[in-house]
């Protein structure tokens, strides 16, 4: 499937730039190693999983708390991925876990929300990429996002938003 001598090469965490190696030839599932879902997975969907069972409880208790996951338009459908590519599997998990805290969650006051960032964040890795060069109006400002999330924590409870969606205004939004 792929190198074996890369693979011994690798441990631990550092498995995860396996995904960078595979040919453009390699792109279907079938070619992709097992370790990169369970990396994906373990990030996207086990990490949000454990923090929630450490806060939601409390939140329960004060009747109150916003708890807000972060995720990418890979999150709303399934499509062809490319190599250097997250897999959209684990994204989708973490919406769907999204999605059950908020009927778990909200009748104790909990606002539960998944915020789909749909666009590059302003950064200078991000402002250097041939697809931003000299389109900067394809690139969202990390403080509107900020503020996005605070217009969520704030909302009155009786009109909670469960899921948000943030794409630059020249972009056709993901679905």
């Amino acid at each position: 499937m792929y190198d074996r001598r890369a693979r011994s090469r690798l441990a631990g965490f550092d498995r995860e730039c396996v995904r960078h190696d595979l040919p453009p030839d390699k792109e279907l599932l079938e070619y992709l190693p097992v370790e990169i879902l369970d990396t994906g997975l373990h990030i996207s969907a086990r990490g949000p999983f454990l923090v929630a069972q450490q806060v939601l409880p409390a939140m329960r208790k004060n009747g109150h708390g916003s708890f807000f996951f972060s995720n990418n338009s890979s999150s709303l459908r399934g499509k062809k991925r490319y190599t250097g590519q997250s897999l959209y599997y684990p994204r989708v998990m973490m919406r769907t876990l999204a999605q059950v805290l908020t009927e778990e969650y909200s009748e104790h006051g909990v606002h539960v929300a998944n915020i789909v960032i749909d666009g590059s964040i302003d950064s200078p890795g991000s402002r250097a990429l041939p697809r931003n060069q000299n389109r900067r109006d394809l690139i969202i400002n990390p403080v509107k996002i900020a503020e996005a999330y605070w217009y969520l924590h704030t909302q009155d409870r009786s009109c909670w938003t469960h899921e948000l969606q943030l794409t630059p205004f020249p972009t056709k939004p993901s679905y």
